[in-house]
């Protein structure tokens, strides 16, 4: 019996033969990791689910639960386990520096299904480099950095292990988030066309941002190796998994068809990988120590970039192309 307020502990060790009085013991051990937990009740003359708890990506040390108590919406991973107590409200301490937008794909046809045999949609992929769970819980994920940073927060119940992997889906779609699904669903879709993904953290800061160009369907990009700044066309997309390294970048060499001089007027066209970001320089005279920036960088959103100059009376000017992060 549970007198109001009150809290029960119950052991999980496979030693029913250990109980007594209130002192519980299970014929069953709970899985480490990830599992589920059930309170189950005659209703009846059969069993009936009373309540029960599934978790996921759970660090060793680590315990989940309510919080605040008793309710079945707001879950979370705490760094403190409090058996027979309440549950403190201090979560894993969130430092989502180093998590990266780790892959993407922006035009999903048959690669993969969402759950419970839902449509093929976009999803992307968040990777934790680190040694230690991140605890998502207020961040916001967004394609428009810009106009709305803040598009999505990210609901309480959503760690990402050391090393590991959470993966979204951009399907427009959050209200099948749950606490049954480790998976996230976002309220917004990726563009084939080229789009953008940022993560910010609760106060505004800007934690990763990735920008990608024209996609081709079933082909993924991402980083390689895993949370590196080297952005590739994948070999094989790997959804919560490590990614494969495929076609690495293209170097960015001017072609000559696409270079052209009409009076002071120079069109400068050179060869790009879609989402990296380039910088024209210059030089009026070779032996000057500097290269200088033309405009800003660019990012590519397909095979070609081209800039225009102006060189006016510059008897001459040199000209290279750099990747830029």
């Amino acid at each position: 019996v549970l007198g109001p307020g009150e809290y029960r502990m119950v052991w999980c060790d496979g030693q029913v033969e250990q109980s007594a009085g209130t002192n519980l013991h299970t014929n069953f051990r709970l899985t480490g990791g990830s599992g589920s937990v059930a309170l189950v009740m005659p209703v009846d003359g059969q069993l009936g689910v009373l309540d029960y708890l599934n978790y996921t990506n759970l660090a060793p040390g680590q315990s989940y639960g309510d919080y605040p108590n008793g309710q079945m919406f707001y879950r979370q991973v705490f760094a403190q386990a409090t058996p027979g107590r309440s549950n403190a409200a201090t979560a894993v301490v969130v430092q989502a520096a180093e998590v990266r937008i780790n892959e993407w794909m922006a035009s999903n046809t048959r690669t993969l299904q969402e759950p419970n045999g839902l449509a093929y949609e976009d999803w992307f992929e968040l990777y934790n480099p680190g040694n230690e769970p991140v605890n998502l819980a207020g961040y916001y994920l967004t394609d428009a950095p810009n106009a709305a940073p803040q598009k999505f927060q990210i609901p309480p119940g959503y760690v990402i292990p050391p090393r590991g992997f959470l993966l979204v889906w951009a399907d427009n779609a959050p209200h099948r988030n749950s606490t049954n699904s480790p998976e996230l669903h976002v309220n917004f879709a990726l563009s084939r066309n080229g789009d953008d993904i940022g993560l910010f953290a609760p106060d505004g800061r800007l934690v990763d941002l990735v920008v990608f160009g024209a996609q081709t369907s079933d082909v993924s990009q991402g980083r390689f190796p895993d949370g590196s700044a080297s952005i590739q066309t994948l070999a094989s997309p790997t959804p919560g998994r490590p990614n494969v390294g495929g076609q690495p970048s293209q170097p960015p060499v001017f072609n000559l068809a696409d270079v052209r001089v009409n009076g002071s007027l120079i069109n400068l066209g050179f060869q790009t990988t879609a989402g990296k970001r380039y910088q024209v320089q210059y030089k009026n005279r070779l032996n000057d120590t500097l290269w200088l920036n033309f405009g800003g960088p660019q990012t590519a959103t397909g095979a070609t970039l081209t800039v225009q100059d102006n060189i006016l009376t510059q008897p001459s000017r040199f000209y290279r192309v750099i990747e830029v992060p």
